[in-house]
């Protein structure tokens, strides 16, 4: 199973990630962009040409690799942001055949501004640079508000909708989207 959870940053993702890890029955390895990311040097970080060039290999080399992390038999909590259409388009053919309950994350802006202030950790603008991107698509199977539910109601939530046996048709109607975009 893959539980991929989309949205900006400071939307509070990982955090939902980590605590849906110890609510989950089962093992599920926290697939994470930012840690994905981190093993970049920091001089090439700053090499704005040279990461140009390289990041749609980085970018593709996420997906991929957190897609055969599933299906290798591993359940899997993607935690990520979908900034660009076309990275939406090489999620759902990497994770094609897999289970996915994708979910979005979601805050107001000024709650994200705020979060990414008192982090410290984050640069500055990055939220509002991904909020009207991350979820220009708007289709998922699960929508979450993190201003508004605590992290244990974001992960009850999650947690009732794998329970209830409904079908993740998401991916899948994206898929057919993205089917059809090409076809015209």
């Amino acid at each position: 199973m893959v539980i991929f959870l989309n949205g900006t940053s400071s939307s509070g993702k990982t955090t939902v990630s980590h605590a849906l890890q110890q609510a989950l029955a089962d093992v599920y390895l926290h697939v994470s962009v930012d840690t994905y990311l981190s093993q970049i040097a920091q001089c090439d970080l700053s090499n704005a040409p040279l990461m140009e060039e390289r990041l749609p290999y980085i970018v593709n080399g996420f997906h991929e690799s957190a897609a055969a992390i599933a299906r290798a038999g591993n359940n899997v909590i993607v935690d990520y942001v979908l900034q660009q259409p076309e990275w939406l388009d090489a999620c759902v053919k990497a994770f094609e055949g897999l289970p996915v309950l994708f979910v979005g994350v979601h805050c107001p802006l000024e709650v994200l501004e705020a979060r990414e202030v008192s982090r410290g950790d984050r640069k500055q603008g990055a939220a509002r640079f991904q909020f009207n991107r991350a979820h220009s698509h708007r289709t998922y199977d699960l929508e979450l508000d993190t201003s508004s539910l605590s992290v244990e109601a974001c992960v009850s939530e999650i947690i009732a909708y794998i329970e209830s046996g409904s079908k993740s048709a998401a991916f899948e109607r994206l898929r057919a989207q993205s089917e059809i975009r090409k076809q015209t």
